[in-house]
């Protein structure tokens, strides 16, 4: 908690600095609930956009989504939009794309839900603090995540539903991926790393695989393009 707060604090002195932006009042904690009931949508699209702060993203929603919303931070209370088109449900959660930061001590926390049976394209962009997303119970089709500064935990474990391709872009950080042991699974790595661990899977260059690839009838395709950090890979 103590690195998030200074990243923010530092990156707030330097956009200050260069005249870009201008730091939110720190203010009393408030809490916003969402919920979006089904609608006789047959797929949902999903694009979450966070600055800053804490994420958790999981399933188990009786609805489209259930959101609880937390920050001391007036500004930063997020923009839920939601639309069904053509059985397509459309869902949109942001932060409002302000050029500020802040001093202080910033707290800015989302929980949000997604319906575990409606098959679901994700995407979420991450800027600076730390993400969980606990994707295994998710009916996922598509995955696109951009993380930029902090630590990502993204957990698959427990995934058996259809096969599909993922992609991660990872800007300074640490990323841990805990992946499914009995489902085939395949990671293949562009860019640089501080390090990468990779314990019970096969290495070929940059490519990872376990025993179960090519082998079980779902199949997880991730491609992690990742900057300045380190990523730990695990089997569950």
């Amino acid at each position: 908690m103590t690195t998030r707060r200074s990243i923010i604090g530092l990156s707030c002195a330097a956009l200050i600095l260069a005249g870009a932006a201008a730091c939110a009042r720190v203010g009393e904690m408030h809490e916003v609930n969402k919920s979006i009931p089904l609608d006789g949508a047959q797929s949902i699209e999903a694009d979450l956009r966070m600055n800053a702060g804490e994420l958790r993203l999981r399933g188990g929603a009786p609805g489209i989504m259930e959101g609880r919303f937390e920050t001391n931070v007036e500004r930063w209370k997020p923009e839920v939009q939601y639309s069904l088109e053509g059985g397509r449900g459309r869902l949109s959660v942001e932060q409002p794309r302000r050029n500020e930061l802040s001093w202080g001590r910033a707290r800015n926390i989302w929980d949000v839900r997604l319906n575990d049976d409606l098959p679901l394209d994700l995407r979420a962009r991450f800027g600076a603090g730390e993400a969980r997303l606990e994707l295994g119970t998710l009916n996922i089709r598509d995955l696109n995540l951009r993380m930029g500064v902090g630590d990502l935990t993204l957990d698959l474990a427990g995934y058996d539903q259809e096969s599909f391709r993922g992609r991660l872009k990872g800007g300074i950080g640490h990323a841990s991926i805990y992946l499914p042991r009995d489902v085939g699974v395949r990671v293949t790595v562009h860019g640089g790393l501080g390090s990468i661990d990779a314990v019970g899977f096969n290495v070929d260059g940059r490519v990872y695989t376990n025993d179960a690839y090519d082998k079980s009838r779902t199949t997880i395709k991730l491609d992690i393009d990742a900057g300045i950090g380190s990523l730990d890979l695990r089997l569950r």
